[in-house]
């Protein structure tokens, strides 16, 4: 972790999450036979000119509708590259955290997870924004618009289709945000192997600063070493008076850190810093 100036000397304690028949019946029709000799052949009257009007104007608005039909098709180039680089490269191209579950660096790797894209956006559960709207407005909404949203389902709905070379790149309109400079950087006390058969861990390690006088954290940046399995962190700010207690349950079971949830463990959990995947530097105000 770096640190940009960093708080008042106590161990933060980070926990890690290893998350990562129809059945269908004709109608029956019956149909009417009539006699060969009864039945009558029916002339039917010359078309006047209002009516021929009538069926042109029918024709001219089918017509219409075709075309719009047509022109409410959704363009892949146009409409859903934009929005995906805007909302999704960041995480699922290059190194990207989200890379490692689906990555979306070509037009081809989109069509490929097209459906997939449309189940999890109409679900509202990607990107990755539970904050809700009722709130005052937050900084850096990673939320889609309804519009944008409905463009994506709409387009996977008419095929997916691809206006554009597969080939064709998908560069993140915006980049995760790292730090230019910082004061410290910070490595945990011990490491962890995981275990086998978990597949919902929450791990505790020591981070520690060593500051000896009242100090303030104004930035941070969290990367993480295993992208694969590191699901979120949350770091604690943990009185000094609890080190011992930390130093004793660190490495208690053959690995670096301690298992924990839902807090330390301490008796003491005041969160102060917090990472999930696609989160870059973090400045306070």
């Amino acid at each position: 972790m770096f640190l940009k100036k960093t708080l008042l000397l106590i161990p933060l304690v980070i926990g890690l999450l290893l998350v990562l028949s129809c059945s269908g019946s004709k109608e029956s029709q019956t149909f009417l036979e009539q006699p060969a000799n009864e039945v009558e052949a029916v002339k039917q009257p010359p078309m006047d000119e209002e009516h021929q009007e009538t069926v042109e104007g029918v024709e001219q608005t089918n017509e219409a509708e075709a075309e719009t039909e047509v022109e409410a098709t959704v363009s892949f180039s146009e409409n859903i590259q934009p929005i995906l680089e805007e909302a999704c490269a960041r995480c699922h191209t290059g190194v990207g955290p989200g890379s490692t579950h689906a990555r979306l660096e070509t037009a081809s790797d989109i069509s490929a997870y097209a459906f997939a894209i449309a189940a999890v956006v109409e679900a509202e559960v990607m990107p990755p924004w539970p904050a809700s709207n009722l709130s005052v407005p937050f900084a850096n909404d990673m939320s889609l618009s309804e519009q944008d949203r409905n463009l994506i389902i709409e387009w996977v709905r008419q095929g997916a289709p691809i206006d554009a070379d597969p080939s064709t790149p998908i560069h993140p309109s915006k980049a995760v945000q790292s730090l230019d400079s910082y004061d410290q950087e910070i490595l945990p006390i011990g490491s962890y192997d995981g275990e086998l058969g978990q597949t919902d861990e929450y791990r505790c390690f020591i981070f520690d600063p060593e500051l000896t006088e009242e100090t303030y954290l104004t930035e941070y940046q969290f990367i993480p070493d295993q992208e694969e399995v590191v699901h979120h962190l949350v770091g604690y700010r943990v009185s000094a008076k609890y080190r011992e207690r930390a130093n004793e349950l660190s490495g208690s079971d053959g690995q670096g850190g301690w298992s924990c949830f839902g807090g330390t463990g301490l008796g003491e959990n005041r969160i102060v810093t917090l990472w999930g995947p696609g989160t870059g530097a973090v400045r306070y105000p």
